[in-house]
């Protein structure tokens, strides 16, 4: 069981030891978790082969909920052996910041640039919402192949 650790507003951090966590107490099952300091970064959930509309649908309300808790938290879905990011991705989606379809190895690399990405993108809004940073603009920047 992989640990999340809530930071609330006064910059305090929940539970008080984050290497171990009680279940349904700060504690959330993730395949992925990237974390820099017990400070969760990017979640990535794997299907293989098959995504369904169910998939979906649960893992991205899923998603919902640990950004209510996290709001920078970057939370993609890894989609092994299939070549392309499902349409119903799209019209099911609402929690998901990211997908990937890998269908080999080949395209391991995009996959890491993705995830440094996403995590300089949590990073960033990390600062924001601790008032380190201020911004003008707040754009998503869709990329396709």
């Amino acid at each position: 069981m992989n640990s999340i650790t809530v930071i609330t507003n006064y910059h305090e951090y929940y539970p008080k030891n984050p290497a171990n966590p009680k279940r349904f107490n700060y504690s959330f099952q993730t395949d992925l978790l990237v974390k820099e300091n017990s400070i969760p970064l990017v979640v990535i959930e794997v299907k293989y082969k098959r995504i369904t509309t169910h998939n979906i649908i649960t893992y991205s309300s899923k998603a919902l909920m640990h950004k209510s808790i996290y709001p920078y938290l970057r939370y993609g879905l890894l989609i092994g052996e299939k070549k392309d990011v499902p349409t119903r991705f799209f019209t099911h989606n609402v929690g998901f910041d990211f997908a990937f379809a890998m269908r080999n190895f080949e395209t391991i690399e995009l996959l890491h640039l993705i995830i440094k990405e996403q995590i300089e993108n949590a990073k960033e809004l990390l600062k924001i919402l601790k008032r380190e940073k201020k911004v003008n603009y707040f754009n998503i920047v869709f990329n396709t192949n």
